[in-house]
């Protein structure tokens, strides 16, 4: 996979200027998808 942290796109951020961006991935997964009280 590649490397690096990813940008949205500039169009997007000036949409949502106060949003954030998650990536999700192998090791985030569980914890993204799961109830806090779940994820250990």
């Amino acid at each position: 996979m590649g490397g690096g942290k990813p940008k949205p796109p500039s169009a997007w951020r000036a949409a949502y200027p106060n949003a954030t961006i998650e990536v999700i991935n192998r090791e985030t997964y569980l914890p993204f998808v799961l109830p806090p009280e779940e994820v250990s």
